[in-house]
């Protein structure tokens, strides 16, 4: 495996003892987070945390937090970088299946809308699992997959639920996916900073606000255009993603 530079464990942000281990082991002197097993991966974890309390360290900030799980999920990535295209390719698939059949169809029809929704979220929580480092902390992609199942989820049932009802908690989820994926590019190291990211985030985002605010009343032809719309950039994000990394990695 390539070094990556300054891509390397930060004692000072994580409360581990220069030169040590999270389980107090020796660590092996230059070497790099990129070289570590995924089980050896504790960044942000509650035992650090405590850890630092006994010894008398101050506790890291949130962001200093935010950003060593975004480095623990960039380095599982990088070993793993396939799986961000197949997963890309299968959200754009079912973005476009999505799309025209919102374009298509006279009658718009919700719940087809969101049946793809609800797979396309356990795609992206499936692929979010694999940036988690064992005994880690819930990544910023797991929460924007388990909203993007909610939000189907509420797509599915929205012929039986008060419009109210349907437009918050559908435009909540968005919401709360789309800054899931701003936290997650506003966090990424600066090696591997990805624009991409952000702007899914901000569309997902807008999306979601524009939703829960009831922009342009509740019109099913519209809500399944802006949903199937949301995915494509997903998934065109996703693969945005990995080749951003492969193009660091190589750098």
């Amino acid at each position: 495996m390539a070094k990556y530079g300054h891509f390397s464990y930060k004692a000072r942000n994580y409360g581990i003892s220069a030169g040590r281990g999270t389980d107090g082991a020796a660590w092996p002197a230059g070497r790099d987070v990129a070289s570590c097993d995924p089980a050896e991966i504790r960044m942000g974890s509650v035992d650090n945390k405590r850890d630092n309390s006994r010894q008398g360290r101050p506790d890291v900030s949130l962001q200093d937090r935010r950003r060593a799980i975004m480095e623990t999920v960039v380095t599982l990535f990088l070993q793993q970088l396939r799986i961000l295209y197949v997963v890309g390719g299968i959200l754009v698939v079912l973005g476009s299946l999505a799309l025209a059949a919102a374009i298509l169809t006279r009658t718009a029809s919700l719940m087809p809308i969101g049946i793809l929704m609800v797979i396309a979220g356990l795609f992206e929580m499936g692929v979010g699992t694999k940036g988690r480092a064992e005994d880690g902390p819930v990544t910023p992609f797991m929460t924007s997959g388990g909203a993007h199942m909610v939000a189907g989820a509420v797509t599915i049932l929205a012929p039986v639920l008060p419009s109210y009802v349907f437009t918050t908690a559908l435009g909540g989820a968005l919401l709360l996916a789309g800054l899931s994926w701003l936290r997650a590019g506003f966090a990424l190291p600066e090696r591997f900073q990805s624009p991409v990211v952000v702007i899914c985030g901000g569309v997902t985002a807008l999306a979601g606000l524009l939703i829960f605010s009831r922009w342009h009343g509740v019109n099913e032809n519209l809500l399944a255009i802006m949903l199937g719309c949301e995915m494509l950039v997903r998934g065109w994000s996703w693969m945005g993603f990995g080749a951003g990394l492969t193009r660091a990695l190589h750098k």
